[in-house]
C-alpha cells in the first residue's frame, strides 16, 4: 500500500451497508474518498491542501440510482490564515446556491471570538461565538444566533481527568429553555 494511504471499511450486517473510505495524505495535500460499496448508492470526495498562509478544498458528493448518476453536490472553499491573528475563509457548498464566510479573532489574550455567515436564497443565517478561558481549568463560552437564540456553556476541569459542563440555550421565544449538565470522567 502507497505511504499516506488509509483504507477503512465500515459495515452492518443488520443493515446491509458497507462504506469504503480512503484518506491519502500527502506533503502537499489530502484526499478523501467514501464509497457506499454495498449498493453502490453514494459517492464522496475531497481534496485540500495549502501553501503557507493559504488554503483550498473542494468537495463532490454522487447519489447514485439505477446505475447513473441521481445528484452531484460540490461545494468550494478557500481559507487564509493571519499570523497570530486569527482565520478568514469563505465557502461556496450545494452547486454554488449556499454562500458562506467565517473568521476567528485569537489576538486577544485567553478570548477568541469567531463567526458565521451564511447566505442561501432559503434561509441566511450569522452566528457570532466568544470563548473566555478564565484559568487553564475554566472555560466561558457563548453564543448568539440571528434566529435570536442564545447560548452559554461554563466548563470547569478537575484532577483526575474530570469535568464538568454547565449549560444554558434560549431561543427567541424563551419558550424552550434548555439546560445542560455533562460529566466526563477519563
Amino acid at each position: 500500500m502507497a505511504k499516506g494511504l488509509k483504507l477503512e471499511f465500515k459495515g452492518n450486517d443488520t443493515t446491509d451497508k458497507a462504506d469504503l473510505s480512503m484518506k491519502y495524505s500527502l506533503p502537499q495535500a489530502t484526499v478523501t474518498a467514501d464509497v457506499d460499496i454495498s449498493n453502490f448508492s453514494s459517492a464522496k470526495a475531497s481534496v485540500c491542501s495549502g501553501h503557507g498562509p493559504i488554503s483550498a478544498g473542494a468537495s463532490l458528493d454522487l447519489k447514485i440510482a439505477k446505475s447513473s448518476i441521481e445528484s452531484t453536490v460540490c461545494g468550494l472553499g478557500v481559507g487564509y490564515t493571519l499570523d497570530n491573528t486569527g482565520f478568514v475563509g469563505f465557502r461556496t457548498s450545494k452547486n454554488f446556491n449556499s454562500y458562506s464566510l467565517c473568521f476567528d479573532y485569537t489576538r486577544l489574550k485567553d478570548v477568541t471570538v469567531a463567526g458565521l455567515l451564511t447566505y442561501s436564497a432559503s434561509k441566511p443565517s450569522a452566528v457570532l461565538a466568544a470563548q473566555y478561558m478564565c484559568n487553564p481549568k475554566t472555560i466561558i463560552k457563548a453564543k448568539a444566533s440571528s434566529e435570536g437564540s442564545l447560548g452559554l456553556s461554563v466548563k470547569q476541569s478537575f484532577e483526575k481527568k474530570l469535568s464538568i459542563v454547565g449549560s444554558a440555550e434560549v431561543p427567541k421565544s424563551l419558550n424552550a429553555i434548555k439546560f445542560g449538565l455533562n460529566a466526563t470522567l477519563g
